[in-house]
């Protein structure tokens, strides 16, 4: 469910995986399919990577069914933010159609 470039992101110095900025991931990928209104299609979540960026920040990378959903639908930009602590993660996606 996870690309190579977002777990290559939340890999530690010593080799282990940050599991919490995985589920920050997994979160933010269930949020740009509700902010599509992907509804019950079944879309593979490897078509929404949260891509790190130096100097940037986040932003989302959409391929597949999903960027075809995003262009139906309209959607000219998307922005992410992520959160987590030991017990909770949190993902906020706002999508912005071409309308305005």
């Amino acid at each position: 469910m996870f690309t190579e470039r977002e777990v290559a992101d939340c890999r530690r110095p010593g080799g282990t995986l940050d599991v919490h900025g995985l589920a920050a991931r997994f979160a933010a990928k269930e949020a740009t399919l509700k902010a599509l209104g992907a509804d019950e299609r079944a879309l593979a979540l490897r078509s929404v990577e949260v891509v790190v960026t130096a100097g940037r920040g986040l932003s989302l990378a959409l391929s597949g069914a999903v960027a075809q959903l995003a262009r139906e639908r309209g959607i000219v930009r998307l922005a992410v933010s992520l959160t987590y602590t030991a017990r909770q993660a949190c993902a906020l996606v706002l999508a912005w159609d071409g309308s305005g």
